[in-house]
């Protein structure tokens, strides 16, 4: 067993932490130096030493839904009130604030990656004093944006929208990205107000059926609809002690995300229709409206909606989460989990009392961190089955075999 060791970084610009460069100083006014530049930059200072808990959510807990905003919540130690921004001669004076780098890390492993949103500070009678940290990543910020009115996008694919949207002058995305070609193809569009970007970027999601988040480092990433179906597996876990470890599995059978009549409309027009009538037969109709999409014609509205079709029309039992106590890991068992990232492969061994093992390819849906001093560490993993075998994948031995699986759009 090793013992997890989390670092936390928060950003500060103040006295005590000026670099900006400052014409006739003898230390800061220094020509062609890398330490003291234009107007200055925050420096990340490691609080990991007064920090008392931390937790980390990231993804969805509902596979129809859009990625949220991935969250942290750190609760910090300030007995001696030097993170308090009314205590003018502390070395962190104005204190922690909001808009500044937080960085979490798991045995030198990025966890999270995010800018503070909020602040609470609370103190008793008795002499504890506490400061809550709150922080979003980058899909929070695009929360806060918006594409300006009049905007002309051009017939394009949906990764190269997604680029458009960053770059919006009413945007000005300041974060780094990696954005994936895209598969979709999307119609031209020019926007009659200003539009919330995260809120359009959404459509965009629906357009392509893939995936928008912050990742782990704190890069927004745009992955194509058959992103995870291309993955390699990132990590096996196992009740046997063959692989990764884990310590509580939660499987289920639910109607929550059991739709079998789905619909969706491009802009202007009325919508379109898919259903599975094996699935209304058994269970009755279930619809799911998708939303507005931006493609170029309501024959590639029914492809995305049966592609979608193929994840909610049954109900067969599937691995929820997973939960691993990083405590009781090894060192590279601890460092395979903390890499891990939304969307990645994984496979999962599990042995149901009374029968034989089972494996089951997942996709991460949600990842959850939840550690405090002196206690454990837990990671939950939510994940969702990896619909592979009603595709057909070029090279593969068992999916890629003529006449057995469909062509993908």
């Amino acid at each position: 067993m090793a013992t997890p060791t989390p670092t936390i970084k928060i950003g500060f610009i103040g006295p005590s932490f000026n670099n900006a460069f400052t014409l006739d100083s003898a230390t800061n006014g220094r020509l062609d130096n890398t330490d003291y530049v234009l107007g200055g930059t925050e420096i990340l200072v490691d609080l990991t030493s007064r920090t008392t808990s931390l937790k980390v959510k990231r993804g969805r807990k509902d596979f129809t839904q859009p990625f949220r905003t991935g969250e942290a919540t750190i609760i910090l130690r300030n007995t001696d009130g030097e993170l308090d921004p009314l205590n003018t001669s502390s070395t962190y004076y104005p204190g922690v604030t909001v808009g500044r780098t937080v960085t979490i890390d798991c045995n030198g492993t990025s966890i999270y990656n995010g800018t503070i949103t909020n602040i609470e500070l609370g103190y008793t009678v008795g002499g504890d004093a506490w400061v809550v940290v709150r922080a979003a990543d980058g899909l929070g910020d695009l929360a806060t944006r918006e594409i300006t009115d009049g905007t002309a996008f051009s017939a394009e694919t949906s990764g190269k929208r997604v680029t458009a949207v960053l770059t919006n002058a009413g945007v000005n995305y300041q974060g780094t990205s990696a954005i994936n070609a895209g598969l979709s193809d999307l119609a031209s569009e020019t926007l009659t107000s200003a539009t919330n970007a995260r809120n359009y970027l959404r459509k965009v999601i629906n357009s392509e059926q893939g995936y928008l988040y912050g990742n782990r480092s704190g890069v927004l990433t745009f992955e194509n609809r058959y992103g995870p179906l291309s993955d390699t597996t990132k990590a096996t876990f196992s009740d046997d002690g063959s692989d990764v470890p884990y310590q509580r599995i939660d499987r289920r059978v639910a109607t929550a995300e059991l739709f079998n009549q789905l619909s969706a409309n491009r802009t202007g027009q009325d919508p379109v229709l898919v259903n599975n009538t094996s699935s209304q037969n058994s269970y009755g109709i279930r619809n799911l409206n998708v939303g507005q999409v931006l493609v170029q014609d309501n024959a590639t509205v029914t492809d995305l909606l049966n592609l979608l079709l193929v994840k909610t029309a049954s109900t067969e039992t599937r691995i929820a989460e997973i939960t691993s106590v990083l405590d009781t890991l090894s060192a590279s068992d601890i460092t395979a989990i903390a890499q891990l990232e939304l969307v990645d492969k994984v496979i999962v061994e599990f042995t149901p009392p009374g029968t034989s093992q089972q494996i089951a390819a997942s996709s991460i849906e949600s990842i959850e961190h939840n550690f405090s001093f002196g206690t454990t560490w837990r990671v939950t993993l939510g994940l969702i089955p990896q619909i592979v075998t009603s595709y057909l994948v070029l090279n593969d031995a068992t999916l890629g075999q003529l006449d057995n699986n469909s062509l993908g759009f």
